[in-house]
């Protein structure tokens, strides 16, 4: 569950570095930001929907490759479309720590050990943009974008090789696929949810701001 904020904020202070090697505007590279959301956002539908068919262990597999493609297009970019692209392709990938993770503790505890366990993960999440920042300030100083890329690869690499070797398929037989538009319906007349969508993205709308402008205006204070 840390992954996907670990992953981000790594990113973040190499900003700077992408704009001058790929000769674009500060505006220009924060779009691989905002490019990253956007399919986050989608790969969290759609890895959520394929853990319900396929299994979870799958698509959490397939979600880390995504991942991992990403990053060695990333790597190999010479033009700002691809890095774009590759952005795009990891993101998408990226979105499974979150959604297929989150479903495979569902599906293994229940009532307050779940409750004690989400309060566990709340913590490790709350840290990882603090470890991700400091790692990614001293990637970006000491080896700049292909490094920081380089490490993201290796990250999913070692996830996907500790996925093979330690993760159980948590789906029962028991649990079937839910209908996507009865479901749908529900959650857009659902008030509640719509005030936590609310509070959730204005925070995160401020907090990765932050993320895409501060490297910018520390590197210009030196």
């Amino acid at each position: 569950m840390m992954f996907p904020q670990i992953v981000e904020t790594i990113y973040s202070p190499v900003l700077p570095n992408i704009a001058k090697a790929f000769d674009v505007s500060p505006h220009a590279a924060s779009q691989t930001l905002s490019i990253y959301f956007i399919a986050f956002a989608l790969g969290v539908i759609v890895w959520g929907r394929l853990a319900d068919v396929m299994g979870r262990r799958p698509a959490m597999l397939l979600g880390l490759l995504s991942y991992a493609l990403g990053s060695i297009i990333a790597i190999q970019s010479t033009a700002f479309e691809y890095l774009l692209l590759a952005r795009s392709l990891s993101a998408f990938g990226a979105a499974v720590g979150s959604i297929v993770t989150q479903t495979m503790l569902r599906d293994s505890f229940q009532g307050r050990e779940l409750s004690k366990v989400f309060s566990i993960m709340g913590m490790g999440i709350g840290v990882s943009p603090a470890l991700g920042l400091l790692l990614g300030s001293f990637l970006a100083s000491e080896s700049g974008h292909k490094g920081v890329f380089l490490a993201l690869g290796a990250l999913a690499a070692t996830l996907i090789t500790l996925c093979i070797w330690r993760l159980p398929e948590t789906q029962t037989t028991s649990q079937k696929a839910t209908a996507i538009k009865p479901l749908a319906l529900r959650m857009c007349r659902d008030i509640m949810l719509w005030r936590d969508a609310v509070l959730v993205s204005s925070f995160n709308l401020m907090l990765f701001g932050y993320y895409s402008l501060a490297p910018f205006v520390f590197s210009q204070l030196g």
